[in-house]
């Protein structure tokens, strides 16, 4: 059974590995444009640890329990301005399909409202037919593409929270 849980400071090695291997499968999907060092791996780790005390991210992670916690998907929702925040989420291939990617949403809808987040956006590339059906499943209304632009390859999706 996996468990959900904040991002603590002990996670640095499963969260590297973890988004090395998204990115190994889906470079698309992911943020970087090659793949990601060890050094870009560590400072992004610290720099979701500083923003979660500084109340400005929340960063949950899926975990398999196991002798050694496996770190099967997570959440992330980061405060932009005003009451605008982006939300991402990644899962293990395995793992997907299995109603898992909605309970890291549910989470991170709640965690946003404390953040003062009303608006919660999500960049979906264009390629990633999957998330761009989860996100509208979800009550995600396609705004528009990525920074205005039609062949960025990113689709922007806005949700209102209550």
């Amino acid at each position: 059974m996996l468990r959900i849980r904040s991002l603590e400071k002990g996670d640095q090695e499963g969260l590297s590995s973890f988004i090395t291997d998204i990115y190994r499968e889906y470079p698309s999907a992911m943020w970087f444009e090659t793949e990601p060092t060890q050094e870009t791996l560590s400072e992004l780790f610290q720099n979701k640890l500083n923003g979660m005390r500084e109340k400005r991210v929340v960063d949950m992670i899926a975990v398999q329990p196991g002798e050694r916690e496996q770190i099967v998907g997570e959440v992330e929702v980061v405060h932009l301005t005003g009451p605008v925040g982006s939300v991402g989420i990644i899962i293990r291939k395995e793992h997907r399909n299995k109603g898992l990617g909605s309970e890291l949403l549910e989470h991170a809808l709640e965690n946003a409202v404390s953040l003062g987040i009303t608006e919660l956006h999500a960049e979906v590339a264009e390629k990633n037919a999957g998330a761009q059906e989860f996100f509208k499943n979800r009550g995600f209304i396609l705004e528009n593409h990525g920074n205005g632009k039609q062949n960025s390859g990113i689709l922007l999706f806005r949700k209102a929270l209550k």
